[in-house]
């Protein structure tokens, strides 16, 4: 028995919302998803910051990989004519490798940061000073691969798109204020017919007014539609249809206009809530909670109580109307644009939050990456100073067939083969031991020590080996 009542009621209820006379809370919905839409945009939101995947790890990295880098090819960076000088441009196309122009802003960024003017390094960015000849080849290879991968995190990454409108908060904010008053800075409860409607007496008939369309006199802004679905239209007809307390002398007669302290004391009664920092969540809630709220009557939209039309009668309705629109397309509606430019809003800022989740996973492997980095100065003194020939009492002799099997057991396999005793040789897909070889420069000399290659470049053009390839 108790369930066939509830039933009953709940049918009934059902009933009356979309299509008998109004009672007595029966827009309550449709109020608070309109009063949530007035108190966001009006309480100036923040938004959120955009995250540069280029951290200070990644620069950190990049400058530590091009501290090691040789003579010739730091002298790229400068200008031909005055080598105390950094060029003001790429060299030409013909001499560029394939990714250059992907990179060559972040290689001057680094060249210059631990490099003075003059071409003397900066003391304090001399991360490898005091490694030997054969410990600068073997930190300059592991290095390479270290900034290289960094290249390639920050290249997989997406940028955030159409996120023009988040690049100027204070604006965003005063556009925020004008879906909701017609004024980007009026506060609801003081906002006027001229700003609300664009004229000064506002609408003088109500049906006329809250159908949407193009011209004046038209629910443009959020209060305006809020006037629609709430205000009263005689002191004796469903006072309390938003919430309970309505006053009852707030009325808008039909073929009159429409009292402005009514609206007033309507947009008050929202409230106010403290400036939050905007998320496509709240956003498309603000957008969707409306949608949900509307009915699809024939080939019209409707967003309030209705029946026969929105003239705010008991026996007609108190609603706001999209003629020839279904509830998929209101969002779009350009004469709605306190529901489009949310929605609009709302996939800007999920692009921005995307691209920020992106640079925080990206900012965890950077991070790692330059811990390597930093520990490879100790690293390869410990490891050379381990397999030297005074350690282990032979001479020395990587061509040795145990050095020979240590790495040839990782051919075919990059990710696998030991680059601490290692370098591999992309061409023939071979995992050879590292032969320090000494390239032209008088011996001793920083020069000297730069210039020092490994068996990987011998017998290779220097300028793709040891330079474009390495430290690109």
């Amino acid at each position: 028995m108790q369930q066939t009542l509830l039933a009953i009621l709940l049918a009934t209820s059902s009933k009356v919302a979309y299509g008998a006379n109004l009672v007595t809370g029966q827009n309550s919905r449709q109020y608070g998803a309109l009063c949530d839409i007035v108190r966001f945009t009006t309480s100036k939101p923040t938004i959120p910051p955009k995250l540069s995947v280029k951290t200070s790890a990644y620069t950190d990295i990049l400058e530590r990989n091009m501290s090691l880098a040789p003579a010739d090819w730091k002298g790229i960076f400068r200008n031909p004519k005055n080598s105390k000088e950094w060029r003001a441009d790429m060299p030409e196309e013909k001499d560029q490798g394939p990714d250059w122009q992907e990179k060559w802003q972040d290689w001057v960024s680094a060249i210059q940061a631990v490099e003075e003017t003059n071409g003397n390094p900066k003391p304090e960015k001399e991360y490898f000073k005091g490694l030997t000849p054969a410990q600068i080849a073997q930190a300059r290879a592991q290095m390479t691969l270290i900034a290289d991968t960094a290249f390639e995190l920050v290249k997989s990454t997406q940028p955030e798109t159409d996120t023009e409108r988040l690049s100027d908060e204070t604006a965003l904010q005063k556009a925020l204020n004008k879906l909701a008053t017609g004024d980007d800075d009026a506060k609801p409860e003081a906002a006027t017919l001229q700003q609300i409607y664009s004229t000064e007496n506002g609408p003088s008939a109500r049906d006329g007014g809250c159908t949407v369309g193009s011209g004046n006199d038209k629910p443009t802004r959020a209060l305006g539609a809020l006037a629609c679905v709430c205000v009263g239209e005689t002191s004796t007809q469903a006072d309390d249809i938003c919430y309970k307390g309505q006053t009852t002398t707030e009325v808008w007669g039909n073929s009159r206009t429409i009292t402005i302290a009514h609206l007033q004391t309507l947009a008050k009664s929202c409230g106010k809530i403290k400036p939050q920092q905007i998320t496509s969540a709240k956003l498309r809630a603000l957008v969707d909670n409306v949608i949900s709220a509307t009915t699809t009557a024939g080939t019209h939209t409707y967003l309030g109580a209705f029946l026969n039309n929105c003239d705010g009668k008991q026996a007609n309705g108190r609603c706001i109307k999209w003629p020839s629109k279904k509830q998929d397309t209101i969002e779009d509606d350009e004469h709605t644009p306190w529901l489009r430019d949310l929605a609009k809003l709302a996939t800007a800022v999920s692009s921005r939050e995307a691209a920020n989740g992106q640079a925080i996973e990206v900012g965890r492997h950077l991070n790692n990456l330059l811990a390597q980095a930093k520990a490879l100065p100790a690293a390869v003194k410990h490891v050379l100073k381990t397999n030297s020939p005074a350690q282990s009492g032979q001479k020395e002799n990587t061509g040795s067939p145990q050095g020979n099997t240590e790495c040839s057991a990782h051919h075919g396999s990059n990710a696998t083969c030991p680059h601490d005793k290692c370098t591999y040789d992309g061409k023939e897909n071979k995992c050879n031991p590292i032969k320090p070889v000494e390239a032209a420069g008088p011996a001793g000399t920083a020069e000297g020590a730069a210039a020092t290659t490994t068996e990987k470049c011998k017998g290779k053009d220097e300028k793709t080996c040891g330079t474009t390839q390495v430290y690109s």
